[in-house]
């Protein structure tokens, strides 16, 4: 009886450290999952699946050191050489092609510091400046209004965050009012919410106050920003074609 009677006190250790290896597997794997699930929620990183449409595309990012001061004097240079070296590889790929819908798209981004005025007060925001189909590869949440283009007319439109119209205007509903900066006048083309949740701003760095502006509303300042990000949505007809155009692309090796 006393054998027995230790034999037990010496289980029970046991017992509690084999449930806790079990709890603390199911939550290693539980929170892989919600990871996982995380990083799929995140629209700006499935532009390739929602574009594809069963075709074979590749998204492709470049980060770029400011130190190499790339602006949109040379996206032209990059379109035209990604274009090149498709023929090159015998393939025809075009931006703008003269009939049916673009098989090459992009995206580029700067970020700055602008000074704004609005009728409730003035604040210096962060601001992303892009060019290309930037919303399509990011389209963040519209609470109100609208995207602005790189094919619009003019470029002096601006889109505010929550917390950036609650700062220039005191409220939300601002969509068609007016910002100033530098004596012009910029229009609120709408309002959009910035993701809250932990994986988004770890992926978005999104804990400040935000405006997004047409970078070609710098196109005549020779102090344009520096553009730091180039996203490329492609044909990849078989594995690493696209990445091996650009790869073969001179500009792009240069880069640091």
């Amino acid at each position: 009886m006393e054998e027995n009677a230790k034999k037990k006190k010496l289980n029970i250790p046991r017992l509690v450290m084999l449930a806790t290896g079990v709890l603390l597997a199911l939550l290693v794997g539980i929170f892989a999952l919600v990871l996982e699930a995380g990083k799929k929620s995140l629209t700006d990183q499935t532009l390739v699946n929602r574009w594809s449409d069963g075709k074979e595309f590749a998204q492709i990012s470049l980060f770029i050191s400011p130190s190499q001061y790339v602006t949109n004097d040379e996206i032209g240079l990059y379109r035209h050489e990604i274009e090149s070296g498709y023929k090159t590889k015998g393939m025809v790929a075009a931006f703008e092609p003269e009939t049916g819908n673009p098989n090459l798209m992009d995206a580029y981004m700067a970020t700055t510091t602008m000074d704004l005025k609005g009728e409730y007060g003035s604040k210096t925001l962060d601001t992303f400046c892009v060019g290309g189909d930037f919303f399509l590869f990011h389209p963040v949440r519209l609470l109100s209004g609208n995207y602005f283009s790189e094919d619009d007319l003019m470029h002096d439109y601006i889109l505010l965050d929550e917390e950036a119209a609650w700062d220039l205007f005191g409220g939300t509903d601002v969509a068609g009012k007016k910002v100033e900066w530098n004596d012009m006048e910029l229009v609120v083309a709408g309002i959009y919410r910035r993701e809250s949740g932990e994986i988004e701003t770890l992926a978005a760095g999104n804990s400040e106050p935000k405006v997004f502006v047409s970078y070609d509303l710098f196109k005549y300042d020779p102090a344009k920003p520096a553009i730091t990000s180039y996203e490329l949505l492609a044909p990849n007809p078989i594995k690493n074609y696209a990445t091996d155009v650009v790869n073969s692309i001179t500009v792009f090796r240069m880069m640091p």
